[in-house]
């Protein structure tokens, strides 16, 4: 009975207050903005990071008498391991052929293939792997497998210097995302705490009766925490419904910015998740700053 006393008393203090509701919720949903923005920027940098990372690979060159059943064995290999996103076998003619199509508007370089009494080009593998400092273990594996000399070239060392300023980039856009997400998330509980103080300052009388007249501790801080869950409600779902709107409309430009992103997709495609979570952040905002704030009022 008195739980249910305390929420009938929550729910009344925040329609009793509502221009001052109304500015707190507001304060909170600049906070989950923030929040948003980190779920927004934090998709987006995996999408980037992802994107660089499927555009690196490294080419496997093989000594032009190798047998193609010799080279597809060695692929299978080296799909097998758990480093290797994708492989793609390209064959001597098939790199002539490239070759041809890329330079045909070069008639000296297609003379002189003209002259040629074989095709000088080699079969080749390019590898592209999970994640940049993948790439390490695998040409370490490849030359381990590599018992019969049948790999001419490994071009690693050609792409090492981009590889690993690659991983240098990710790892600092990580760590960055990493900071600035507890950074504002702690300016945000800062900003929220310290609205709900006033609101809870602008009834300090009450809480004085309150206690003057016997109530427990519980019984005066609680309506105060589930009128800062309700703040916390309904601040969530308004960022939502705020969020789920503008990345309809921006979404196509962040696209042409940052290709393989698709923002509003991102969005739609984890509502219930993202509702959650912005709720349940909200609740634990509002109902969390107000338990500590009322508190000095218990004291006195």
């Amino acid at each position: 009975m008195n739980l249910l006393r305390i929420i009938q008393y929550g729910w009344a203090g925040f329609w009793r207050n509502f221009w001052v509701s109304s500015a707190t919720m507001g304060i909170m949903v600049l906070a989950l903005c923030v929040v948003s923005l980190l779920l927004v920027m934090g998709y987006i940098t995996d999408a980037f990071i992802e994107d660089v990372q499927g555009k690196v690979d490294i080419s496997v060159y093989f000594e032009r008498d190798i047998s193609e059943n010799e080279v597809l064995d060695i692929k299978t290999k080296i799909d097998n391991l758990q480093e290797v996103r994708e492989t793609e076998y390209i064959s001597q003619e098939e790199a002539l052929k490239v070759f041809r199509e890329r330079h045909k508007t070069n008639d000296l370089l297609m003379a002189s293939l003209q002259e040629l009494d074989s095709n000088p080009f080699q079969a080749s593998l390019n590898i592209k792997a999970n994640e940049a400092s993948q790439f390490d273990s695998i040409v370490s594996f490849i030359e381990k497998e590599d018992g019969l000399g049948v790999v001419a070239k490994i071009n690693f060392k050609e792409n090492e210097k981009v590889i690993e300023r690659l991983i240098s980039i990710t790892s600092s856009i990580e760590n960055m995302g990493v900071f600035v997400t507890f950074l504002l998330s702690f300016v945000a509980m800062l900003i929220t705490f310290n609205t709900i103080r006033l609101v809870i300052y602008n009834q300090r009388d009450e809480i004085s009766v309150m206690k003057l007249v016997g109530a427990s501790d519980w019984f005066i801080r609680g309506p105060f925490v589930v009128t800062g869950s309700i703040y916390g409600i309904t601040a969530g779902a308004i960022t939502w419904a705020i969020f789920f709107v503008a990345l309809w409309f921006i979404s196509e430009k962040v696209g042409a910015v940052f290709p393989g992103t698709d923002v509003y997709k991102y969005w739609s495609g984890n509502l219930f998740g993202i509702f959650g979570l912005l709720v349940g952040f909200g609740v634990a905002l509002g109902a969390v700053s107000s338990f500590v704030a009322v508190r000095r009022y218990l004291k006195t």
